[in-house]
């Protein structure tokens, strides 16, 4: 899906299944199974290389939101844009609550919080 080291092409709806965050070696760091959740927010909100590698632990259905496209929309309706960085924050405050403080995504989250809240 995005390997650590890549740009991230967006971010990640979970619809189903479970998506696993994996660290450049190879550690997995947090498990995602909940639908709903967002992931891959950090990556693109932060403007750098993805830190880990997302992967899907079993047959999943996600929705790929498109950064470029998505963040057109949401600026173009500043309401939306209020209502859905709730979204954004818990997704971030999610990942960065199972992470080891100072690691390279851990200082990802923080950049992509600084950016987008």
């Amino acid at each position: 899906m995005v390997q650590s080291g890549e740009y991230a092409p967006g971010f990640f709806l979970l619809v189903q299944g479970s998506i696993a965050l994996y660290s450049p070696m190879g550690r997995a760091i947090i498990t995602l199974t909940e639908p709903g959740t967002l992931f891959g927010v950090a990556a693109y909100f932060s403007g750098e290389t993805s830190a880990v590698t997302i992967r899907a632990t079993e047959t999943s259905k996600l929705i790929c939101l498109r950064g470029k496209e998505m963040m057109e929309i949401l600026g173009g309706n500043p309401e939306l844009m209020e209502k859905i960085k709730p979204l954004f924050s818990r997704s971030l405050e999610k990942e960065v609550s199972a992470i080891p403080p100072k690691t390279p995504y851990h200082m990802q989250i923080l950049e992509a919080k600084k950016r987008l809240l």
